[in-house]
């Protein structure tokens, strides 16, 4: 799941979430009634609940928190910025005398 932050697969998880979101589970041109509707909506939650796309949703939603830093106050995004540097600088120094590859 942490993967979903590593940026040379941004594009693929994107279009892949778009492909998923953007497909109408019935047909939307269909008589717009109010049983219609339900039953959209119910063929919505239906595809988006299935095991596969439930993780692509968290991918997402952990990829929106991981890029929205920049966007709070510049107080918090340096904090935060300064933790995941600390963070990252940590594993790196518990890794190399494990001789993970960096």
């Amino acid at each position: 799941m942490v993967l979903a932050t590593e940026m040379t697969k941004h594009f693929e998880h994107l279009n892949r979430f778009v492909s998923v979101i953007s497909q109408p589970p019935v047909d939307e041109n269909k008589d717009s009634s109010s049983s219609q509707r339900i039953l959209f909506h119910e063929a919505t939650a239906k595809k988006l609940s299935s095991a596969e796309n439930r993780t692509l949703i968290r991918r997402m939603l952990i990829k929106c928190a991981d890029v929205s830093n920049p966007a709070r106050p510049l107080p918090l995004c340096i904090e935060w910025a300064t933790r995941i540097a600390d963070e990252y600088c940590q594993q790196t120094d518990d890794e190399r005398p494990k001789d993970f590859r960096l």
